[in-house]
Order: structure tokens, then C-alpha cells, then sequence
């Protein structure tokens, strides 16, 4: 998953005030080790959006938590603490969980919140363990070692923990140190004691589990499985060293037979499941197999860590089942839950790696579980490979389907240079047909701006395009003086050549059709525009005198109110009102500067004095062709821009590059695209009104 991609989920659950279930899993599919400084930096100022919306419900505390453990740059102590004072705010002792959760660190802000969501369930507006019994939870702690909680109690703020002896650890403690054993996990169980054969449990299946079922994961240590297994599983240490070395399956194992002894079909794990068919060329898959399977695959299907394992032990199994009626219908049971399904940026990780044989079963699996229309929606962004590998399973309504859905990506603007490629070695010999698909020039170009960097699809539509003359003869289309102009004006504007690589272009392309030659040549106009009025609509000039005028009579006078309070609670050093407070006051002092240096250096207008006739200027609306695309944009005063709306700042660069231009001139946008004036209008009516009218 991209990292673009989760800040446009961010941004977008900011602007609906909640999460949602694919902003989490693609927050959760990123590491914190895989990210730059900036990247993290990136993320931090999306989360700050997010959090200024206030929201506490289920997924969202969930999103805290997986982008917390990414660590993104910047302070979220006030944000964390905000989202406990919600949540918990059943919890008699607020200031009990705002210690617990402390301050520092992202990453521990967002472990210790897990852990308060655990401890604090009977007091959690929010369940993301589901429902939970205090008693059924196991922990480790890191002065204590392994222990049993059996009690809150929440006039003192403190857990009782049964280890050899029972301890009473703060509230406080307890969030920083701890790492919880859900009921039900493999390493609760022993724990608790519950009767396990060992021996059938490997030793590197045992801590891969703890660390990733344990809330916040937790780094197992071969200390810590010593503790767990010796002496109530494991009575010698001659007998643990070599239960703990045992990493792999004995190489004696017979086929389709685990080291313990079980058929594959009675494998616990699918680690286990993956080694007992190695080499095995087919099985029988019924009924009984389908049982005693599902309950491990259900297990890894839920787990996104373990999609490696998932994918491959059912392409493995699609491989060597002959007949697959029961098969298909455990994929299609798993098809709803299994996390690899649900995250794009997640199969693409798994499936890359895979080779020809085994991707092939994989997507005739993915298939069964999702149909064709999972891979129309989708594949449009997976590599060439994926692509190639669908097409070959021989379904005429797996063809219709990439086809529509390739429509649908060219319509939107996200044709990818993968898709491109794919479809350019499918029809390159039937032109018309691929014309029906690609229907301007403009739409291979974006391809190619899409792309990244060593993308090997983009490599090649690059060099489709700067050296395949059919490929370039198909762009031109028709030949007709139109299609010429598009192909034209987009190697003009595309900012993604050098001016090399775009004179070769134009000069293969006169070759071809020598009547471009008068499209090339022609030249751009160059004004000059004298210095603007610092003005502002009315609207937006009354809005800053409200504003200002709310921050100096209302939200000064309460900061500094809570500021005294604030105080009165003690110990400034470990208070935290006292400090969220002082930096409201810090904001609020800075932005009533602000706004007094604006209502000082400009002033509000009606557009009156901005007669607009044959040149772009201020109250201006304005018509600009660029290459395939015709945008009208609305030239405002200096606080007024939209971009939504295309209503331009008149200081803004773009509205900048196009000031003083007439209807026919030729002009350079400041990213580079050439673009032509079209037309020239006052502002209408509606626009008008609405900067003239207050609010």
C-alpha cells in the first residue's frame, strides 16, 4: 500500500470526520522502518487533520493506533490525550488514564493506548478487541514476567496481576511496561496452564504468534519461551534445548506427512500445511479435509502479517486438487475475511514474487473468491505480469471484463503505463480496436506522468513513444488536422520531457504528417501586467473581522480562564491542562497578529472598479485549453480562492501566468503546460453576489 494512497484516505476520513475500514488496513500495511523522515513528516501532517475533526469512534481509534506505530513526525501528546479523555470518559479517574498514557514518543503513545483499551474495556466506549473479561487476560510485564490479571480496582487505579506472587501495579505502570495475552492465543493458554502437547508446537511458530498476537506486539526472547514451556511442558533442559532448536520439519518427514506425525489435512498451521506437501504431487480434497482445514486458513486469513502464507498455501493446494468442488467453496468461505483481498497494495506485495506456475494458481484462486470484477476494479494498478497472467486464463468474460475496466481508467484519468503496455501488445496490430479504448494522445501521456520513476512498464511506454513509429503513427490518430493539433499541443505541454527528448518528438512527428509543421511553429504572446490593488471580496473581508473580532472578546478571555484553572491543579511540570492551555494561548496570540496584519494591508471590494472587456484581470472568468482538456477558472480577490471551485486568488502563480492575456494568446502555466486563452467573461451573476454578500 503507498504511501500516497493512505495520506488521500487520511485526508479524505478527516473531511467525512471518521474512519473507515480501508484507511486502517492500509495504515497497517506500512512499516515504520520502511519510511523516510519525510515520509513520516507527510503522514504527521495528515494525522493532524484527522485529529483536529474530533472523532472517537471505533476505526478511528483504530487509525490512531496503526499510523501512531508508523511514527509520524510531530507532537500528537495533545491529541492522544484528547482521544483517552473520550473514550474513557466513563473511567471515574481521568487523570488516572491521562498519566497512563503519558507523553513521548508517537509509537508509545499509541502502544499504551492499545493497552488502556484492553485494561479499560468495561469503561471503553469503543470495542477493537471485541468484548473482553478482565479475568481471561494474560500479560507480560516487563519487570515481572508472565502473569494472570485479576483485577482493576478504580478508586486506586491499579491492576492486580497474579506472577508468583500477586502484585498491584499502577494504572501508570501497567500501560508503559505491559504487553497483553487476548484469551484464546496460543501464549495465554500457557500461561495459564491449559493442557498443550508441546512437542506438535514449533518452537518458531510459538514466538511468531506471541509477537503478533501480543497488544502492543511484543519482541520474544528465548528467555521468555523458557519461562512458558519449562517446567509444566517441558521438564529438562536437554529436552527444551532441543525442542527450541527445532526450526524446521525433520527432512525424514514423509510426504504429505507434518514432523508430528499428522496427515496435511490435520495440519494447526499453514506453515506446518505448506512443509507437509512439499514434493506431493496430488491430494483429495472433500468434505473432511475442508474442515479440518478451514479453521487455519480462517486463522492466517484475519491476520495480515501471514498473507504470504495464505496465498501461497492455497495456490499451493489449487495446484496438486484435482477435483476442486470443495476447495472452491473454503476460498469462497474465506473470501470475505481474508485481509489480502481487501488491500490492493497488499496482494500486489504478496503476489510479485511469485513465479509463473504459482501466480497463475493464485489468481485462479483470487478469482473464485472475488470473480472477475475484483481484478476489473483493481487490476488496473498491478504490474504488467498480473495483467499477462489473467489475460491467459482463457475466458472470453475475463477479456470483456479488463477491457470495460480499462475504459473506465482511461475515462477517469488513471490509465497506468502498465495497463498501456498491456494494451498496446494486444492491439497494436488492430489499431481501430485499441482507439476504441485510447481516445486522445493526452491519455498516454498521463500514463507515462503516473508512472514511477524505475517502473519497468514506464521505461517501456517511454520508449514506445520517443522510439516506435507505429506507436506514434497510432497516437496520431486519424491524421486529421485535429488529431494532429492534440498529439501536437500535448508533446508541447507535457512537463515530463526534457526539451531534447520534445524536439525529437515534434520532429518525428513533422516527419510523419509534414502539414504538423505549422502546429509546431507556432509562437507564444508574453505580457507584462502592472501592480494589482491589494483587495478582497467583501465576504472574505468580513469573515477576517469576525474572526478576529471572536478571538479577541471569546477565545482569549476562556484560554486564559482555563489557564487559571489550569494552574490551580498543582505541579505545573506533570500538568497537563496548564500546557495544552499555554499553547492555545501561543496560537491564539499568533494568528490575532496575523489577522491584524491583514485587515491593515488590504481591503474589501465589490469588483466594481475591474472592468473587464478583451484581457484577463481581476472579476475575470476565463476559458484555458491545455492538451485534452478544457478548464474555466474565475479570477478572485486576494482571499477568495477555491480551488474546488476554480476560483483563482489573483496572486496566485497560475492566475499570475494568465493576467493580461487576450482570447488566442498562447502561454506557459507555471508547471510547465503550454495553454491557450479561449475566452474572456466577466464574473456571472451568482459568483458575484456571493463575494458581495457577507455571509
Amino acid at each position: 500500500m503507498s504511501l500516497d494512497k493512505l495520506e488521500s484516505l487520511i485526508v479524505a476520513a478527516s473531511d467525512e470526520g471518521k474512519a473507515n475500514e480501508e484507511v486502517v488496513v492500509c495504515a497497517r500495511s506500512l512499516k515504520a522502518e520502511d519510511l523516510s523522515s519525510a515520509q513520516r513528516g507527510s503522514i504527521g501532517q495528515a494525522m493532524e487533520l484527522f485529529f483536529a475533526n474530533g472523532a472517537n469512534d471505533q476505526q478511528s481509534i483504530e487509525l490512531a493506533v496503526a499510523v501512531g506505530l508508523l511514527k509520524p513526525e510531530g507532537d500528537f501528546t495533545a491529541a492522544y490525550s484528547s482521544l483517552a479523555r473520550e473514550v474513557f470518559s466513563a473511567y471515574p479517574d481521568p487523570s488516572a488514564v491521562q498519566e497512563a498514557l503519558g507523553e513521548g514518543d508517537v509509537a508509545d503513545l499509541a502502544n499504551r493506548l492499545q493497552v488502556l483499551l484492553v485494561v479499560l474495556t468495561d469503561f471503553s466506549s469503543v470495542k477493537p478487541f471485541g468484548k473482553l473479561k478482565l479475568s481471561d487476560l494474560s500479560v507480560y510485564h516487563v519487570d515481572f514476567g508472565f502473569g494472570q490479571i485479576e483485577s482493576l480496582d478504580k478508586v486506586t487505579s491499579q491492576v492486580s496481576v497474579k506472577f508468583k506472587v500477586v502484585q498491584k501495579v499502577p494504572l501508570k505502570f501497567f500501560a508503559k511496561k505491559s504487553h497483553v495475552l487476548l484469551p484464546g492465543t496460543l501464549g495465554s493458554k500457557l500461561v495459564k496452564g491449559e493442557k498443550i502437547v508441546i512437542k506438535n508446537v514449533l518452537s518458531k511458530d510459538l514466538v511468531s504468534q506471541i509477537e503478533s498476537e501480543s497488544i502492543p506486539s511484543l519482541k520474544v526472547s528465548q528467555a521468555m519461551i523458557t519461562r512458558l514451556v519449562m517446567p509444566t511442558y517441558i521438564k529438562t533442559a536437554k529436552a527444551f534445548e532441543e525442542w527450541y532448536r527445532r526450526r524446521v520439519l525433520a527432512d525424514t518427514a514423509k510426504k504429505s506427512t507434518s514432523a508430528s506425525g499428522r496427515s496435511w489435512e490435520m495440519s494447526r498451521s499453514l506453515d506446518e500445511l505448506k512443509v507437509a506437501l512439499k514434493d506431493t504431487e496430488s491430494v483429495n480434497f472433500g468434505e473432511a479435509e475442508k474442515t479440518s482445514l478451514i479453521r487455519a486458513f480462517k486463522f492466517a486469513a484475519a491476520r495480515p502479517a501471514q498473507n504470504k502464507i495464505f496465498a501461497e498455501s492455497l495456490a499451493g493446494l489449487w495446484e496438486i486438487v484435482a477435483e476442486k468442488e470443495y476447495l472452491v467453496d473454503m476460498i469462497q468461505e474465506l473470501a470475505e475475511t481474508a485481509s489480502i483481498w481487501k488491500d490492493t497494495e497488499g496482494f500486489v506485495k504478496v503476489s510479485n514474487p511469485m513465479n509463473v506456475k504459482t501466480i497463475a494458481a493464485w489468481f485462479a484462486v483470487t478469482l473464485e473468491a472475488k470473480g472477475i470484477e475484483y481484478f476489473a476494479k483493481d487490476v488496473m494498478q498491478l504490474p504488467i505480469k498480473f495483467l499477462n497472467a489473467i489475460d491467459k486464463i482463457d475466458d472470453d468474460l475475463n477479456t470483456q471484463a479488463l477491457e470495460a475496466s480499462a475504459k473506465r481508467e482511461v475515462a477517469s484519468g488513471n490509465l497506468s503505463a502498465a495497463v498501456t503496455c498491456w494494451l498496446w501488445s494486444k492491439y497494436n496490430k488492430k489499431p481501430a480496436k485499441l482507439a476504441e479504448i485510447i481516445t486522445t494522445p493526452i491519455q498516454v501521456f498521463r500514463a507515462l506522468a503516473n508512472a514511477e520513476t524505475a517502473d519497468k512498464s514506464g521505461k517501456d511506454l517511454r520508449k514506445f513513444i520517443m522510439s516506435n513509429e507505429k506507436f506514434l503513427e497510432f497516437l496520431l490518430g486519424t491524421g486529421s488536422d485535429e488529431d494532429v493539433k492534440s498529439l501536437v499541443s500535448t508533446v508541447k505541454t507535457f512537463p515530463g520531457l526534457d526539451n531534447g527528448e520534445r524536439q525529437s518528438l515534434l520532429v518525428k512527428i513533422v516527419r510523419i504528417k509534414p502539414d504538423a509543421l505549422k502546429q509546431v511553429e507556432v509562437k507564444k504572446v508574453e505580457v507584462k501586467v502592472g501592480k494589482l490593488p491589494q483587495v478582497t471580496s467583501q465576504r472574505s473581508y468580513k469573515a477576517l473581522q469576525v474572526e478576529h473580532e471572536k478571538l479577541v472578546n471569546v477565545e482569549i478571555p476562556e484560554n486564559s480562564k482555563a489557564i487559571a484553572a489550569a494552574r490551580e491543579h498543582g505541579d505545573l511540570r506533570e500538568n497537563f491542562e496548564f500546557r495544552a492551555a499555554k499553547d492555545r494561548q501561543k496560537y491564539l496570540q499568533l494568528r490575532v497578529g496575523e489577522l491584524d496584519a491583514l485587515l491593515n494591508r488590504i481591503g474589501p471590494t465589490d469588483f466594481s472598479e475591474f472592468k473587464v472587456k478583451n484581457r484577463v484581470i481581476p472579476a475575470a472568468k476565463v476559458k484555458v485549453k491545455t492538451a485534452g482538456a478544457e478548464t474555466t477558472y474565475s479570477i478572485v480577490g486576494m482571499l477568495d480562492g477555491n480551488p474546488d471551485k476554480n476560483w483563482l486568488s489573483f496572486e496566485t502563480p497560475l492566475a499570475k501566468s494568465m493576467l493580461g492575456h487576450q482570447v488566442g494568446d498562447e502561454l506557459t502555466l507555471p508547471d510547465g503546460t503550454e495553454a491557450e486563452i479561449l475566452s474572456i467573461d466577466p464574473l456571472d451573476e451568482e459568483t458575484l453576489n456571493y463575494f458581495i454578500n457577507e455571509g
